[in-house]
C-alpha cells in the first residue's frame, strides 16, 4: 500500500507558496499566523482531552481521540503551509521593494555586474514588451553589483538580461560579466527583480568553473556534430540529449506541443529518467550485480547533470527522474512515492517559486504517475501483451493521465494523440539518445567521428519529427476543456469516477455507443467539410466590419497589421486562426477602424511590440493606443520608409511614407504605413488606407521589384481614390478588400472593383465572403479560400464554442478557371465564372479540398 503520509505537508507547502506570491504583506502574514495557530491547537488536542476529563462512553471507554497519524499529518500540513507562505511572501516583498526594482521603475541606465546562471536563449522574433528583443538573446543571471556614476551597491538578485550583437551567444553559466544596461520592470509573474537591456558587448571579469566549461565543450561539440543534418534532426538531437532546443524549428516545436511530446526535448524529469533507465538497462544486460548497477546509474545521473548544466532545474529533474525509474525497476512503489513527496516538499520549502512553474508541476505529476500507475498497468497489460509492449504502453499512458489535470488547468485542451504518438516515439528515443550521448562524448576529441554518430542518430530523430508532424495534423488532435481550477477539478473527478463506472456492463455499453456515434459523426463531417483555416494559409483578412484586420503567418512568427474597429471581432478571428503570441503588431495609422480592436488582440496574448507610422493623429486615438500598450506592458516604436526588419522568418520592408502627409484630404489615411511582407516565396503588399497622393508617392519612390507582389490588400477598403497605375504596378494575382457590409461610405467603389477584375486579379471581399485566407498548396500554387464568420456581437457563450467546432465550419471555396480547368468533365454551362464564388460538382469537391483553388 502506498504511503501518503507526506501528502498533507506537500499540499500545504504548494498552496502556501502559490498564495504567498500573490498576497500582499498583511495577507500572507495573517494567513501564516492562522496556520500556525491551527497547528498548535491540533498538536495540543490530547492535552485538552485529558484536561477536560471526558465522560466515559457507553462501553466504559473514554471518548475517541483523533488518530495520532492523522493529527500529525494535519500539523505538518499547516506548518509547511505557513513556512511556504512566509518564504514566498518575503521574496515577493523584497523583489517589489528592493533597490534594483526601484531603479527599474524609472528606467535607470546603470553599470551592472552579473553572474550568468543559465544558457543564452535565442528569441524567435520579437516578443513582449520589456521581456523580449527582436533577434536578440535572453540570458538568466544574478546581479551582484549595480553602479550609477560613483554610487555602487552590492546585492544578490536574479535578473533577466536582454542583449543583441556579438559577445553574448557563447556565454557560460558561472561567468562574471560587466555590462552597461538600462533597467526596466519585470512582469509581476516573473521571478526576477528587473530586466536589464544590455548595450554593446559584455566585459568578462571571471571565467566559469571547470565543470561548466567541460559541459560547454560537450554541448558545443554535439551542436557542431549535428550541423550537417536536416533542419528537424539538427534541432531535435541536442534537445533529446541535453534539452537544448535553441535550433528547433518553430513549427516542429508547436507540433511537439500538440502531440504531447514536448517532454522529450525539455530538461525535465522524463529526460533524466530516460537517461538513467538506459544506463541501468545496459548495465543489467551485462549481468552486473545490483551494486554495480546502482553505481552505473549514479554515474549516469552525474554525467547528465554535467552535460545539461547543474542548474537547480536540472538537479531537480535528475533527482525526480532517478527516483521514478529506480522505483519502477525495483518495484518499490511505496518507497518511491514517499521519496518523491519528500523531494518535492524539500524543493518547495527551499525555493517556493517552483510552485508556479508549469514545468515543475508537470514533472512532479508525471513522476507520480510513473510510480503509482505504471507498475499496476504494466502488470495488467503484461497478462495480454508481450512484456516490452506492456512497458511501452504503460509508461506514456500513466504519465499522460497523471499530467492531464495540470495540462487542462493551464492550457484548457486535451490531447487525443499524445499516447499513440508517444508509443510510436518510444523505440526511436532510446536509440537517438544513446547515439547522441556518444556523439557528445566524442565530439571534443574527434569531431569527424561525432558527425558520423550524429548521422546515425538522424534516422530515429527524423522518425520522431515525422511522428510529431503527422499526429499534429490529425483532425481534432486537441479538444478544448475548461481551464483553470474548475477544469483541473473536473478532470480529476472524471479520472476518479470513470474507472468505477466502466466496471459496470451497462455503463460500458453506453460509453462505447456514445464514442462510436461521435466517431462516425466526426468522420462523416471531416469527409465532407474541410477544416478552417485551410492548411498552408499565409495571410488572412479578418471580417472585422468596416476596417482592417490582417494576419500574416510564417513558420515561426505571426504578424498582425491593424486590428479593426471592435475588440471582440478581432479576438474571434485570431482565436479561429489559432493565433496565440503575436511577434509584431503594426498599426498602419490611427483611425478607429484600424486601432479600436487593439484590446482584443492584446488580451490573453503575448505581443512583442506595436509598430506605428509617422503621424500621431487623431490625438485621442493615439492616447488610447498608448494607454492600452502601457497596460499590457508592450513597447511602441515607429517605423520609417526604407526600413527593413525580420520577424521570425517573415521579412518586412516599409515602402512609405517618407514623412507624414499634411494638407491632404485625409492626412492619417495618406500617412498609412505601406508594407511589403515576404513569406517564403510569397510576397504581400499591405497598403493601409493610402489614397491618391500617397499611392503616387510610393509609385515614384519604389522600384518595380519593390512594388510587385503576389497578393494586394486593396487600399482604403476599395475607395474610389486610387491611382490608375498603382494596382497594375503591383501585378498581384489576388486582391483582398477588407470592408464592412452596408457601410455608409460607399466602399468599395464599383470602379475600383472593375479595375481589379480588368487586371485579371481574383478579387475577394470580407463584406461578401467573410474571413478570407490566401496561401500556397503543397505543390507551391497560390490558393484562396473564405468562410462566412460569425457576427462579433454574439453572446459570449456562442463566441466561446470549442475550437474544434469552430474549425469544422465549412469554408467557401474560390478559384479562377486555370488554363487546364479541373472541371473538364463538367458540362460547359456548369463551369464556374471567373469572378464568382465557385460551386464545383459534388463529385469533384473532395478531390479539390486543400488543393489549388485558384491558378494563374
Amino acid at each position: 500500500m502506498t504511503d501518503f503520509r507526506l501528502m498533507p505537508a506537500l499540499v500545504g507547502a504548494w498552496a502556501g507558496a502559490l498564495a504567498g506570491a500573490r498576497l500582499s504583506s498583511p495577507g500572507w502574514l495573517a494567513a501564516a499566523a492562522v496556520l500556525v495557530a491551527v497547528a498548535c491547537v491540533t498538536a495540543s488536542l490530547p492535552l485538552l482531552h485529558r484536561a477536560a476529563a471526558l465522560r466515559p462512553g457507553r462501553n466504559g471507554c473514554s471518548a475517541l481521540q483523533p488518530r495520532q497519524s492523522s493529527r500529525w499529518m494535519l500539523v505538518a500540513g499547516c506548518v509547511c503551509g505557513a513556512a511556504s507562505l512566509l518564504g514566498a511572501g518575503a521574496r515577493a516583498q523584497v523583489r517589489s521593494d528592493d533597490y534594483l526594482a526601484r531603479l527599474a521603475a524609472r528606467g535607470a541606465e546603470v553599470s551592472l555586474e552579473v553572474v550568468v546562471t543559465g544558457d543564452p536563449i535565442r528569441l524567435q522574433g520579437a516578443v513582449s514588451g520589456a521581456h523580449r528583443l527582436a533577434g536578440g538573446l535572453l540570458l538568466p543571471a544574478r546581479a551582484e553589483l549595480v553602479a550609477i556614476g560613483a554610487d555602487a551597491v552590492r546585492l544578490r538578485h536574479p535578473v533577466t538580461v536582454l542583449a543583441r550583437g556579438g559577445g553574448w551567444s557563447e556565454r557560460l553559466p558561472g561567468e562574471r560579466l560587466r555590462m552597461q544596461a538600462r533597467l526596466v520592470p519585470a512582469r509581476s509573474r516573473d521571478p526576477v527583480a528587473a530586466v536589464a537591456r544590455a548595450h554593446g558587448a559584455p566585459v568578462l571579469l571571471a571565467r566559469a568553473g571547470p565543470v561548466q566549461r567541460s559541459a560547454g565543450r560537450f554541448r558545443a561539440g554535439l551542436r557542431a556534430a549535428a550541423d550537417g543534418l536536416p533542419a528537424d534532426a539538427r534541432g531535435l538531437l541536442p534537445g533529446l540529449v541535453i534539452g537544448d532546443t535553441s535550433r528547433l524549428p518553430g513549427d516542429l516545436r508547436e507540433d511537439f506541443q500538440i502531440t504531447g511530446m514536448t517532454h522529450l526535448v525539455a530538461v525535465s524529469g522524463s529526460n533524466a529518467a530516460l537517461f538513467l533507465a538506459l544506463a541501468l538497462l545496459l548495465t543489467r544486460r551485462t549481468g552486473a550485480s545490483i551494486g554495480v548497477t546502482a553505481l552505473a546509474g549514479g554515474l549516469a545521473l552525474a554525467f547528465f547533470v554535467v552535460l545539461a548544466r547543474p542548474s537547480p532545474s536540472v538537479l531537480r529533474a535528475a533527482v525526480m527522474g532517478g527516483i521514478a525509474l529506480v522505483s519502477l525497476v525495483s518495484g518499490r512503489g511505496r518507497a518511491g512515492f514517499s521519496a518523491l513527496a519528500g523531494a518535492v516538499l524539500l524543493l518547495l520549502l527551499v525555493d517556493p517559486g517552483l510552485a508556479s512553474s508549469a514545468g515543475f508541476a508537470l514533472s512532479s505529476a508525471a513522476t507520480a504517475g510513473l510510480i503509482l500507475l505504471a507498475p499496476g498497468w504494466r502488470s495488467h497489460l503484461g497478462e495480454h501483451l508481450p512484456r516490452w509492449l506492456a512497458d511501452a504502453v504503460a509508461v506514456p499512458l500513466a504519465a499522460q493521465v497523471a499530467c492531464l489535470p495540470v495540462l487542462v488547468g493551464l492550457f484548457g485542451e486535451v490531447s487525443l494523440v499524445a499516447v499513440p504518438a508517444n508509443l510510436l516515439a518510444v523505440p526511436a528515443v532510446g536509440m537517438a539518445t544513446v547515439v547522441g550521448v556518444a556523439a557528445a562524448l566524442v565530439a571534443p576529441v574527434a569531431l569527424p567521428i561525432a558527425r558520423l554518430l550524429a548521422l546515425v542518430a538522424a534516422a530515429p530523430t527524423l522518425w520522431l519529427a515525422w511522428v510529431a508532424r503527422t499526429f499534429a495534423v490529425v483532425p481534432h488532435a486537441q479538444l478544448p476543456w475548461p481551464s483553470g481550477l474548475l477544469g483541473a477539478t473536473a478532470m480529476v473527478a472524471l479520472l476518479t469516477l470513470a474507472p468505477r463506472a466502466i466496471r459496470r456492463r451497462r455503463a460500458r455499453r453506453t460509453i462505447a455507443t456514445a464514442l462510436l456515434t461521435a466517431l462516425l459523426a466526426l468522420v462523416a463531417a471531416r469527409a465532407v467539410l474541410p477544416g478552417w483555416p485551410p492548411s498552408g494559409w499565409l495571410m488572412a483578412a479578418c471580417d472585422v466590419g468596416q476596417g482592417d484586420g490582417i494576419v500574416v503567418r510564417g513558420r515561426s512568427a505571426v504578424l498582425v497589421v491593424d486590428t479593426g474597429p471592435e475588440p471582440a471581432a478581432m479576438s474571434r478571428c485570431l482565436d479561429d486562426l489559432g493565433v496565440g503570441d503575436i511577434s509584431a503588431l503594426v498599426l498602419t495609422h490611427l483611425h478607429a477602424d484600424h486601432v479600436e480592436g487593439l484590446p482584443g488582440a492584446l488580451q490573453g496574448r503575448d505581443v512583442a511590440e506595436i509598430v506605428t507610422g509617422p503621424l500621431d493623429e487623431p490625438l485621442e486615438e493615439w492616447a488610447r493606443v498608448r494607454r492600452w500598450a502601457d497596460e499590457s506592458g508592450v513597447r511602441i516604436r515607429r517605423a520609417a520608409a526604407g526600413e527593413r526588419w525580420t520577424v521570425g522568418d517573415l521579412a518586412v520592408a516599409v515602402l512609405g511614407p517618407a514623412a507624414a502627409f499634411r494638407g491632404t484630404s485625409s492626412d492619417p489615411n495618406n500617412s498609412s504605413l505601406v508594407l511589403a511582407v515576404e513569406v517564403g516565396a510569397t510576397r504581400l503588399l499591405l497598403t493601409g488606407d493610402i489614397e491618391t497622393p500617397a499611392q503616387q508617392a510610393v509609385l515614384s519612390a519604389a522600384t518595380s521589384e519593390q512594388l510587385r507582389a503576389d497578393v494586394l490588400k486593396t487600399a482604403h477598403h476599395g475607395s474610389s481614390r486610387q491611382v490608375a497605375g498603382f494596382a497594375a504596378g503591383v501585378g498581384a494575382s489576388v486582391a483582398v478588400t477588407s470592408v464592412g457590409a452596408d457601410n455608409p461610405y460607399g466602399h468599395p467603389a464599383p470602379a475600383t472593383m472593375a479595375a481589379l477584375d480588368a487586371l485579371g486579379m481574383r478579387s475577394l471581399r470580407t463584406d461578401r465572403h467573410g474571413d478570407v485566407v490566401v496561401g500556397r498548396a503543397p505543390s507551391g500554387v497560390l490558393f484562396a479560400a473564405a468562410r462566412r464568420s460569425r457576427p462579433a456581437d454574439l453572446p459570449a457563450r456562442a463566441r466561446a464554442l470549442s475550437r474544434a467546432a469552430r474549425r469544422a465550419a465549412a469554408p467557401q471555396l474560390f478559384c479562377r478557371v486555370p488554363r487546364a480547368p479541373p472541371y473538364e468533365d463538367a458540362p460547359s454551362a456548369s463551369r464556374p465564372s471567373a469572378h464568382a464564388p465557385l460551386r464545383p460538382p459534388a463529385r469533384a469537391q473532395r478531390a479539390i479540398l486543400h488543393r489549388c483553388l485558384w491558378c494563374r
